[in-house]
């Protein structure tokens, strides 16, 4: 491989291209959420794992400045590894669980306080009313010897 293929290689340039497919809108309610994650590659791939994230995305002000805040609520690995061919393209399925209803597993009166272990609810449905706050999922595609790995972001409305 020549010395300027290994940069663009190191860069994820040329490598491959993530497209995430989900529901557009999502139920509070939802127990799961669905989709598809397909790889199109520019040249011969390593793919070591897929993670696909929930996550909360707040623009929010510090003194004068603009901030992106990201909080992941729910996380998934796909870390069945595979090849991907030069022109070649896969699609992967995947459901996620979704913390939304999960009940606290257990609590305990610890001196007057109540303590919960377990699954609890990261969300505040009410805080998507905002335009400054979001939830999206993100599709990260973890390839062997690139050092930026594609990725693909797909924005939720929550009812």
């Amino acid at each position: 491989m020549s010395f300027f293929k290994k940069i663009k290689q190191g860069l994820g340039i040329g490598t491959a291209k993530a497209s995430l497919s989900v529901s557009e809108s999502l139920s509070k309610n939802a127990e799961e959420i669905k989709g598809q994650v397909k790889i199109a590659a520019k040249s011969d791939q390593s793919v070591k794992s897929i993670k696909i994230c929930l996550q909360k995305v707040s623009n929010v002000t510090v003194g004068e400045e603009q901030q992106r805040r990201v909080e992941v609520i729910e996380s998934l690995i796909l870390s069945d590894a595979f090849e991907i061919k030069q022109d070649e393209e896969k699609t992967i399925d995947f459901v996620m669980p979704l913390p939304f209803n999960k009940p606290n597993a257990a609590s305990v009166n610890v001196k007057g306080w109540t303590v919960s272990f377990g699954a609890s609810n990261p969300l505040e449905i009410d805080v998507f009313s905002s335009s400054s706050t979001w939830v999206e999922v993100m599709a990260t595609v973890d390839l062997e010897g690139v050092a930026i790995d594609p990725t693909s972001t797909q924005r939720l409305t929550i009812f």
